[in-house]
Parts: C-alpha cells; structure tokens; sequence
C-alpha cells in the first residue's frame, strides 16, 4: 500500500544524521561528556529521544543548560570538534545503500538536506560510498544544527521542482516543520533522535524503519 495514492514521486529529499546515519548513541555520548565537564547530570539515550528537538538551542535550554553567551558557543564547538572526529564510528541504518540503490533504479532525484555542517556531512557521506546516488548535498555553513527551511527553498528553486512530486524523509520534527513550510509530503521515521511517541504526538506518518519505504513509496 501507498503511502501517498496517486503521487507521482520524482523526488526524494532525505535528512541523514539518524534517519539514513545511526548517530544518536554517539550524539549521547558525546553531550554527556561535554556536560558533564560543566557539572550538568548525563541523560539516557531514552531520554535524549524523548526530549531532543531543533533548535538545539532551546533543547539545550529546556534540560537545564546554560545558553548564555560565550558559555553555550564553547560547547557546542568543543561537542562539534568531537563529534565529527568521531562520526565515523557510526553505521548506517539497515540496508541504506541497497534502499537508495532502489530509487536511483527507479529514476527517483534524491538529495540530502542536513542540519550537519557541510564540510563533515561531505567527509561522511565519501566515506560510505554514498556521493552517486545523490544529486544534492546540502548541509549548514555552520555546527549549531540550526533550521533547514532557508536550504529546502533554495533546494526547490534551484532543481525546480513541483513541490507535488517530492517527499521529505526525517526523523524529528523539525523535519516535518521544513517539509510544511515547503508545501511538500513527509514521512518520518522512529529510528533516529526522536522516539515513536514523540514523533506520532505531532504526525500521523510515523513508520518505524526505512525498510518499509520501499514497499510503500
């Protein structure tokens, strides 16, 4: 069954960190390490799905961290350095290259557009071989994972695309927020930096793996 009857999709616009990149243990780890040198209590991974929302900003300030000037500058860019030296460690979601293999086949335009900054979003996605299925990389000029409604104009614009022929794929809310505020589909998926509940508390369109794109797209 379609997820979207009657759509004649062309276009793919994916997020990466957590819905194609299984990054959110390492984002954990790393957090908690930066908070704990500031004497901040560590989360759990359950937690951080529960609460983690963009900006990180105001997520930063609704668990009780400081995000006051230079203070909160100095963390995200001590939390930034080690995790994109880190990065590498993570996997990829089952199956992602076969799933992006999949569309490609099919004529399907994909692009990646990220939260990530782009030098590190470009390294990781060499690293896994991914560069040809895409058409696009987009990521931010900065590490503060700030809002991606600005690049996803631009993204539609440039590549003049309808927006009825494009589905955005995420993992958060804020993806959701992008795919609104484009005028386009979405689909997101439980398996990144949101859990199921929190996702299915703002949207109807929740699935729980990527595998099950392939047979309702």
């Amino acid at each position: 069954m379609s997820l979207f009857p009657g759509k004649s999709l062309q276009h793919i616009i994916w997020d990466w960190n957590g819905t194609l990149l299984h990054d959110a243990w390492l984002t954990v780890e790393v957090m908690n390490r930066v908070l704990q040198e500031r004497n901040y209590p560590p989360m759990t991974l359950q937690g951080y799905l529960d609460e983690f929302d963009f900006p990180v900003k105001d997520f930063y300030g609704r668990i009780g961290v400081d995000t006051s000037e230079p203070f909160f500058s100095e963390l995200v860019t001590e939390y930034a350095g080690e995790f994109y030296r880190r990065q590498f460690e993570c996997q990829l979601h089952g199956q992602v290259p076969e799933i992006l293999a999949s569309f490609q086949q099919q004529g399907i335009q994909q692009y990646i557009l990220s939260a990530s900054e782009q030098k590190g979003l470009d390294a990781i996605i060499d690293h896994y071989q991914l560069r040809p299925y895409f058409t696009q990389l987009i990521g931010l000029d900065h590490h503060y994972a700030t809002s991606k409604v600005e690049n996803g104009h631009r993204l539609l614009e440039e590549h003049r695309i309808d927006p009825k022929t494009v589905v955005m794929i995420g993992d958060t809310t804020h993806d959701l927020e992008v795919a609104q505020a484009l005028g386009i589909d979405c689909v997101l998926v439980a398996a990144g930096h949101q859990s199921y509940p929190n996702l299915k508390a703002h949207y109807p369109l929740v699935i729980h793996s990527l595998l099950e794109l392939t047979e309702n797209l």
